[in-house]
């Protein structure tokens, strides 16, 4: 009864995250184009183009192919043929990886200036991570593309298609525990940030390190959670269920990403107008002064 309400979960979940996360998608290209440009006086091809926007909406791109992709596998919209299954396997390993590689330069980046401030002596540990993750990440998608290649020109299978299996889930795993690591050490950092601005009074506190650092706590533990699940999957009887899952929780990674925009947005919407307040009172305290 479990496998089959898993394999129900598995077949249906794909289609309700790729209608969440194109949702998100839509939401975060407005938000970036329409409301973001009014604070950033850029335009909207300008800001789409900065660094933590190219991120968040490739990786919200990313995420809502891979739940499309995996709903076309999961319903047997492939009609079952060796090639095209491959094809659609390869998809959903190459969009994994660029949603893990934009997730993990979207937090790292945002992480950077809040690990500094802390003066961390393990600040060597996001300067390898930085270097060796992105690799991992292009790695995993590889045997996937050589196995439908093989297939495209003919190649009988055999040992060689076992060992890319084995590279893959190998590939796939040390993505995963790259991010894992990372999440890990930041949410190390975040925690500590919250303590030592909560606890000490003579540390200045940045309003934007704060939000940062809340949501980034919240982002840290779903990250592992994700991989926890993947990792579940790697051993279940029906693993599809923990896959379709573990993909699924990129969605809510990258909503909670988008909230925090939304958050460091607001909060120098307000910086800004509480300075214009103090420049209007400190103008209109000079002119009574000339007056008198």
């Amino acid at each position: 009864m479990a496998v089959i309400v898993a394999s129900a979960y598995a077949t249906y979940f794909p289609w309700v995250m790729t209608i969440a996360s194109s949702t998100l998608l839509v939401s975060t290209l407005v938000f970036v184009t329409c409301i973001e440009t009014t604070k950033s006086k850029l335009s909207w091809y300008r800001n789409i183009n900065t660094p933590f926007n190219r991120a968040i909406l490739a990786g919200i791109s990313a995420t809502t192919a891979l739940n499309l992709t995996n709903g076309i596998l999961y319903n047997d919209l492939s009609n079952d043929g060796l090639s095209t299954i491959w094809l659609l396997y390869s998809l959903r390993v190459t969009f994994l990886a660029i949603g893990e590689m934009s997730y993990f330069s979207y937090t790292m980046k945002r992480g950077i200036p809040i690990v500094e401030q802390l003066n961390l002596t393990s600040y060597g540990v996001m300067k390898w991570l930085l270097l060796v993750a992105p690799a991992s990440y292009v790695l995993q998608a590889l045997p996937n593309i050589l196995t439908f290649t093989l297939i495209q020109i003919g190649v009988q299978q055999g040992q060689l298609y076992s060992v890319l299996s084995i590279c893959s889930y190998l590939f796939v795993g040390l993505g995963g525990f790259f991010l894992v690591v990372s999440e890990a050490y930041l949410l190390y950092a975040f925690v500590r940030f919250m303590l030592t601005t909560r606890y000490d009074d003579t540390v200045e506190i940045d309003a934007r390190f704060r939000i940062i650092s809340q949501y980034g706590i919240c982002t840290a533990f779903v990250g592992l959670v994700a991989f926890v699940v993947y990792l579940i999957g790697c051993f279940a009887v029906d693993s599809e269920f923990y896959v379709a899952a573990s993909h699924g929780i990129f969605v809510f990674l990258f909503s909670i990403l988008f909230f925090m925009k939304v958050a460091l947005y607001l909060n120098d919407v307000k910086r800004i107008s509480d300075s214009q307040k103090r420049l209007d009172v400190a103008a209109a305290g000079g002119g009574n002064g000339t007056t008198k």
